[in-house]
């Protein structure tokens, strides 16, 4: 049996009894990616140009690729600041909801669990329009309290 780590094009037809395995940090590399290219978007059709440091947006956009439980109290005020200045559609928080609940069910190790986590994702990805602020999650993947001294993800 061989083993293939995130390839390219084709795979199923190149080598069709090869398994593929993508880590739990490269799928969120790939959502904080998503997250940065609709951030980027999104000041580019605001402003006409891209971001700068003058930009609620662009200054806090490290905080778009933390944990939202690893945020400080202080950091989340400035995150939450900056989303209701420059986000008039929610699509940054929108986009930043998806991650974290993609992060969410990477952590779960309990099937019921995994299948809500899986379903609150779907949920967040298929309907974007909702209100970003009910997607925050309310605790760690194991239930206990969120700190702000946890290490990044």
């Amino acid at each position: 049996m061989r083993c293939l780590v995130l390839g390219g094009w084709g795979i199923r037809t190149a080598l069709p009894d090869a398994r593929i395995a993508v880590d739990k940090w490269h799928l969120v590399a790939l959502a904080n990616l998503m997250v940065t290219q609709v951030r980027q978007r999104i000041t580019r059709h605001l402003h006409g140009r891209r971001g700068t440091a003058t930009d609620k947006v662009w200054a806090s956009r490290q905080l778009l690729l933390t944990g939202y439980e690893h945020l400080t109290v202080k950091q989340k005020a400035r995150f939450n600041a900056a989303l209701a200045a420059e986000d008039p559609t929610n699509e940054i928080a929108a986009a930043h909801a998806v991650k974290e609940r993609l992060r969410l069910l990477l952590a779960e190790h309990q099937p019921h669990q995994i299948r809500r986590r899986l379903y609150d994702f779907y949920d967040a990805a298929a309907r974007p329009w909702r209100k970003p602020a009910a997607w925050r999650p309310r605790s760690t993947p194991g239930g206990q309290r969120c700190s702000s001294r946890s290490p990044r993800t």
